[in-house]
């Protein structure tokens, strides 16, 4: 993110509406990364926590990151033959690099995998 930017920008003295307005990030964001600074906390644990307190971004980041990932229709009541589920099990790489293998959006394939896992009872649910 912009986190090293503001570092740098608030050791100049620049105030927060300023770093936001030249930046382009939410006053909220700054004095977090400014609060935790003063703490002397890592640069990772603020941008947790600006995540935290503000869900609408971490899930707009996720259904941009997802969007990303769809390259092919949706195709709800198709069967998976034993190759993809095996696949989507045991592959190395990245479920982005796997949708491009098997024609499938990377929501697709997590999904499928825990329906996978479930079944052969890898997953256990909490009754």
């Amino acid at each position: 993110m912009k986190a090293p930017l503001i570092k740098e920008m608030l050791a100049n003295g620049d105030s927060v509406n300023q770093i936001s307005k030249n930046l382009k990030v939410s006053c909220g964001y700054v004095g977090i990364i400014k609060a935790c600074l003063k703490k002397g906390v890592a640069s990772t644990f603020y941008q947790k926590q600006f995540l935290l307190r503000n869900p609408e971004i971490k899930n707009k980041n996720r259904r941009k990151n997802y969007a990303k990932g769809a390259l092919y229709d949706f195709r709800s009541r198709e069967t998976y033959p034993d190759q993809d589920k095996e696949l989507i099990l045991k592959f190395p790489g990245t479920d982005r690099e796997l949708a491009k293998i098997i024609n499938r959006s990377v929501k697709a394939i997590q999904v499928k995998r825990v329906r996978i896992r479930r079944e052969s009872g890898l997953i256990v649910e909490d009754v």
